[in-house]
């Protein structure tokens, strides 16, 4: 494990920079870290089990101010009745990983899409997207018409129009198409899996 030199005052990063966890234990004691504009940071963990513990920090953990958060990755603890993120300006985004800590900031500059929290973080979760109300974990919603790996949607034209070459769509449901499907021809190997248990129809109306 490691540790984090402690600042009397908040520590703004001076370029972009990448961490990965790599498995390890990083304490920041005491140190709020601010994302200025035209700076970014992004928190991976390639090994697993990595951990930032940030939960003696006063204030925020991490406040975006300008600049673009990014967390793939690693367990993120700001204790319980902590902050992990606040965004005041920039965005901040969330793929994976474990959060302990509320998050703070407006639906426009915070998007969600994977991970675990203790938070209630349901109004930053894209459409297609839920959070469990026991685990916290987020995974696909019950409404969503389709996914692509962890990632769900709400029909299946936005999965198609968000999918890349070689991606798997799943059907999560039947569906009724109002309309021609359309594919774009930059994209190859598109498949769109029914599970053995979904169609693809023409709408009834």
């Amino acid at each position: 494990s490691f540790s984090f030199q402690s600042y009397t005052s908040n520590f703004s990063i001076p370029r972009t920079v990448y961490l990965d966890l790599n498995g390890q234990t990083l304490t920041v004691a005491g140190t709020p870290i601010t994302i200025p504009a035209g700076k970014g940071l992004t928190i991976s963990d390639s090994m697993g089990n990595g951990t930032l513990d940030v939960s003696a920090t006063t204030g925020a953990a991490f406040t975006v101010s300008g600049g673009s958060m990014t967390v793939t990755g690693g367990t993120i603890n700001a204790g319980e009745s902590g902050t992990a993120f606040s965004v005041e300006s920039g965005t901040l985004t969330v793929t994976g990983g474990k959060v302990t800590g509320a998050v703070q900031g407006d639906t426009t500059n915070i998007t969600i899409e994977g991970g675990t929290f203790t938070d209630d973080v349901a109004e930053y979760l894209p459409e297609g997207m839920g959070q469990d109300s026991i685990t916290g974990e987020i995974t696909v919603s019950g409404d969503a018409e389709a996914s692509i790996g962890k990632r769900g949607y709400l029909t299946l034209e936005e999965a198609l129009e968000k999918a890349t070459s070689g991606d798997v769509i799943l059907l999560r449901k039947n569906v009724e198409l109002d309309d021609t499907l359309t594919i774009n021809s930059t994209k190859s190997g598109i498949t769109i899996d029914g599970a053995g248990l979904y169609t693809i129809s023409p709408s009834s109306s």
